[in-house]
């Protein structure tokens, strides 16, 4: 990953942009308010800067870890602190319901709610219960 200070593309400033995974790359606004999108080869923002990287809830951060598309989705934080999946035209794929929420590997990805994990397709159907 890389950080391009100062980045202007259609207006907007990043003080971190990430690797192209899918054409696309993982672009912050700053490190105080944390909002997050993406851009594409060209530099254009084409998923606004509607999502976050960090929010705190209940005195405990969450964080996106996994910042980059896998098999079409991407793992997102909203305001609430909760994780969805969203595909490279920012449409909700998988509900913002999740606690936390890992990248799709081989059509599925482990996600968390409470204290419990299990596994999802990329339809959001529970593949492996959540224990």
């Amino acid at each position: 990953m890389g950080k391009l200070s100062g980045l202007a593309q259609a207006g907007e400033a990043y003080d971190f942009v990430g690797e192209y995974r899918e054409g696309l790359a993982y672009v912050r606004s700053n490190l105080l308010e944390f909002r997050v999108g993406f851009i594409d080869e060209q530099g254009e923002l084409v998923i606004p800067l509607d999502y976050f990287g960090r929010v705190t809830v209940n005195g405990r951060e969450r964080f996106v870890h996994f910042p980059f598309f896998s098999e079409g989705l991407a793992a997102l934080l909203n305001a609430e602190g909760k994780f969805g999946y969203i595909d490279r035209f920012n449409r909700t794929v998988i509900p913002f319901i999740y606690d936390d929420a890992k990248p799709f590997s081989d059509g599925i990805a482990r996600v968390r709610l409470g204290e419990e994990e299990g596994c999802i397709d990329k339809q959001g159907t529970v593949v492996v219960p959540f224990m």
